[in-house]
Order: structure tokens, then C-alpha cells, then sequence
């Protein structure tokens, strides 16, 4: 699996980035997950940006919990969301602040989101420049620092979503712009989405094919909701995930677990057959991964080169060629 970005590269040398967010100290998701070696942690004022009056000190202070020192000790990463209203950033009143905590970030196995899902508050000119804003003076204070976007791909949907959320073509060609060393998507089936798996829900594929391009990607956040066909579709994400063109560059897996803002325990990992499937989801995808057999030519069009043997091979007699 290629990895575009450099910085981001530090922290995948053998490939995926996977997790469970559940809340939980490192080892009882370790535990119940084996490879799940990632964690999320939210940092706001009860869900709404931090107020402006948030000192450098105490935004350092918010981000480093006892939960995300846990993961850290435990050589395990966290991503961390911290939001901010992105109309103050953009001006640039948090430059010193957020130049600060990337400083106390260095060398931590970290990626930081500035204010996620912004489909949700903030308009798309003002997520951009804020967003670019943000990225610069974090990259600027701290290079190898890994700063990511994660998006609502329900807002990208032009069947399910509500017009005071819906992102138009005008607004998703500037959210495309946005800054960034991980493109992140939140997505979840179940409620709004049928149950399902990625390339099934029309959010997510049209975030993917206008946002992504030849970037780096991955779930910030996945979850299905516990009803009929959870397990059978988290098994199926798993397979696209490991044997999908698209699924097999998808870099970072995070697997929804709690009840979320409104405490809804149907996102829970608690009944067996579900867990049993995340575990064999995670247990898969921690797996090196399995280089492609075959490579396209660099001058020749329509000739492989197979790589373990080095000959060449015609595109359409591929299927036919073994070992």
C-alpha cells in the first residue's frame, strides 16, 4: 500500500491504521480487538467549539487526557479532534494556540482534525480558509505533524441529505480544496443509510470520487447500527476493504463503538456476532498486504509485468497466466 504523504507514512510503516473507538483503556481494546491500535478523542465545549477565551495551556491540557497518555504509553495512536469555530481561525486568533499544541505533539503517535464533520455548521468558504489557515500554521510550527479533514459523508448524499446540510457541486469543488495529509470520512448505516457497506452508499462514493482523487484516505469514524445483517454487512466491508481496488488503499480504519452525543447504545459493540465480526474485520486487516500480482507496464499499453517472475504478460490473457 502506497502512502503519498510522508508525514503520514511515520506512523503506517506496515500499512492499515485500525481501531475500535470505544472509550475504553488501550488494553480491554486491544484485548477484545487484537490490531485495533488506534483510538479517537474529542475535544470541545460539550460538543460546540472551544470559546475564544481558551488559553494555549489549558487547549494543551484538554487534548492530553489521562485516556490519550494511556494509549500513547501503551505505543498505540490517537486521533484527535479538537474543534474550533474555523470563522476565528481563518482570521487568525488561534495561530499562537494551535502553534503551541502542535509543539506538545511532537513525535506522538497523533493525527489532528480541527473541527470535524464541518458540513454540519460551517459554510464550505469558511471551512477552506479556515481549514488552510490551520494546516499552515500547525505544519509551519511542527512539519511532521499529521493534520487530517474528516467529513460527513451523510451531508455529501443527494438522496438522504437535508437541505440545510446538503453540500452542493459549488460547495464540494471548494471542500475538495481543502488542505490536508488524510482525507477522512464519517459514515454509518443503519438509521439514515440502509445497512450496508461503503460503495453502497451514494455519500461516501460521490465524497469519495470528488474529494479523494490519488490522495490518502481512510474511515475516521464507520458504524453500523445493532440491527438484522450487522454482522453479515461488517463482514462484507471487510472483504471490499481487503479485495476492492478502492477498498485496499482505504489507509485507516476506525470502527464506531460508543452511543456517540446522542447516547444511542444500538452503535455499541456489546452483542457477540457483531463483535466477532469487527474482530475478524480488524484480525484481517492487520495483515501486510498482499502485493498486486501484476503491474501495468510503464510504456507498453496493454502489457502487465508480472511481478514475481518479471515477464510480461497481456492484459487480457492475465486471468490465464500461474505459476
Amino acid at each position: 500500500m502506497a502512502i503519498a504523504n510522508t508525514a503520514l507514512a511515520r506512523l503506517a510503516p506496515a500499512g492499515r491504521l485500525l481501531g475500535v473507538h470505544r472509550n475504553a483503556k488501550p488494553e480491554v481494546t486491544t484485548g477484545a480487538f487484537p490490531g485495533a491500535g488506534w483510538e479517537r478523542l474529542f475535544v470541545s465545549d460539550d460538543g460546540k467549539a472551544l470559546p475564544l477565551a481558551t488559553t494555549g495551556f489549558v487547549l494543551v491540557k484538554l487534548v492530553f487526557t489521562v485516556l490519550l497518555k494511556a494509549w500513547l504509553a501503551a505505543g498505540c495512536g490517537v486521533i484527535v479532534s479538537v474543534k474550533l469555530d474555523l470563522d476565528q481561525v481563518r482570521k487568525g486568533l488561534w495561530d499562537a494556540r494551535l502553534a503551541q499544541l502542535a509543539k506538545a505533539l511532537v513525535g506522538l503517535r497523533i493525527i489532528l482534525i480541527i473541527s470535524h464533520e464541518r458540513e454540519n455548521d460551517t459554510s464550505a468558504r469558511v471551512s477552506l480558509e479556515g481549514n488552510d489557515r490551520a494546516y499552515d500554521t500547525l505544519k509551519a510550527a511542527v512539519p511532521e505533524l499529521v493534520v487530517a479533514t474528516a467529513a460527513m459523508t451523510y451531508a455529501w448524499s443527494l438522496k438522504k441529505a437535508g437541505a440545510q446540510v446538503r453540500v452542493s457541486a459549488a460547495d464540494a469543488k471548494l471542500r475538495a480544496r481543502e488542505k490536508t495529509d488524510l482525507k477522512l470520512a464519517d459514515t454509518y448505516f443503519g438509521k439514515t443509510f440502509p445497512m450496508g457497506i461503503l460503495p453502497e452508499n451514494d455519500g461516501w462514493t460521490r465524497w469519495h470520487e470528488i474529494v479523494v482523487g490519488d490522495d490518502d484516505f481512510g474511515m475516521g469514524e464507520i458504524g453500523w447500527l445493532n440491527l438484522p445483517g450487522r454482522p453479515e454487512a461488517i463482514d462484507r466491508q471487510t472483504d471490499w476493504f481487503l479485495n476492492d481496488p478502492v477498498g485496499r488503499t482505504c489507509l485507516l480504519v476506525m470502527v464506531w463503538g460508543t452511543g456517540g452525543q446522542e447516547a444511542n447504545e444500538g452503535w455499541l459493540l456489546d452483542d457477540e456476532p457483531s463483535a466477532a465480526a469487527t474482530a475478524r474485520m480488524v484480525t484481517s486487516l492487520s495483515a501486510p498486504p498482499v502485493p498486486d500480482l501484476f503491474v501495468p507496464h510503464s510504456v507498453l499499453e496493454g502489457v502487465l509485468v508480472c511481478q514475481a517472475r518479471g515477464c510480461l504478460v497481456s492484459g487480457e490473457l492475465a486471468d490465464r497466466h500461474t505459476h
